[in-house]
């Protein structure tokens, strides 16, 4: 029996005109039984007389061992797979609204389809490879984003940006006396404690050397009125 196997009667999609199938037992399969150690297991390789019954799984499993990889398909895929992730990293440099990208994915499906035509071991490993090698150039792509925002010079917005008067710097405000320098007809320009600055009377016209206040800053205009005490005075010069 060892030798010959042992016929039996089977389905397995035969008819009656079919072969004699035998099984014949495999020794380097065999399993003593835990709860019968008299008792043991063996694995057995149908055979058809005369030839293989090759619709067996176990001679199925064997033919494709025996095949080993199909390395043209398998230098294939990892073409494609080194395709994939420099269109991934192109994508992080370049602006392509996506494309890169969507080539990119199609590749690694492409390198995942030829991994598994080369043999099932190699394809679910590429089916491992393929999504690590993503979220490990993603990291790095996002990474690389943010260092080079931080290298890029801005210009920060603070308090002291936009548009400044003169005035402001010389601290003119409403209610801040000085002294005219020149006549104002109706502008002219006058000196206050930080500074002299252009002015404008808001009635009439100022002499030099009349005091004035000021009354309100209308955007670039800084309009005076003469101070308490001192009279308009109208000098003018010849």
């Amino acid at each position: 029996m060892e030798e010959d196997g042992a016929g039996f009667a089977t389905w397995l999609d035969m008819t009656p005109a079919h072969p004699d199938t035998f099984s014949v037992p495999d020794p380097s399969s065999l399993v003593r039984l835990p709860w019968r150690p008299e008792v043991a297991w063996v694995a057995g390789d149908p055979r058809q007389v005369p030839a293989d019954a090759t619709r067996a799984p176990r001679d199925a499993a064997v033919d494709s061992l025996a095949a080993g990889v199909d390395w043209q398909a398998l230098w294939l895929a990892l073409g494609l797979l080194v395709l994939a992730v420099a269109l991934l990293v192109l994508e992080i440099f370049v602006v392509s609204f996506g494309v890169l990208l969507v080539a990119s994915i199609a590749s690694a499906a492409a390198a995942i389809h030829y991994a598994f035509a080369a043999s099932d071991a190699t394809g679910w490993a590429m089916t491992l490879i393929v999504p690590v090698l993503a979220v490990v150039l993603a990291r790095w792509g996002l990474a690389r984003i943010r260092t080079s925002r931080r290298l890029v010079p801005r210009s920060e917005i603070t308090a002291e940006a936009g548009y400044h008067h003169h005035a402001a710097k010389v601290g003119v405000h409403p209610g801040a006396t000085g002294v005219m320098v020149t006549p104002a007809r109706p502008s002219g320009r006058a000196r206050f404690d930080g500074g002299e600055c252009d002015v404008q009377a808001q009635s009439g016209s100022l002499g030099r050397g009349a005091g004035v206040v000021v009354l309100r800053i209308d955007g670039p205009i800084v309009f005076v009125a003469p101070a308490k005490g001192s009279e308009p005075q109208d000098n003018t010069e010849r």
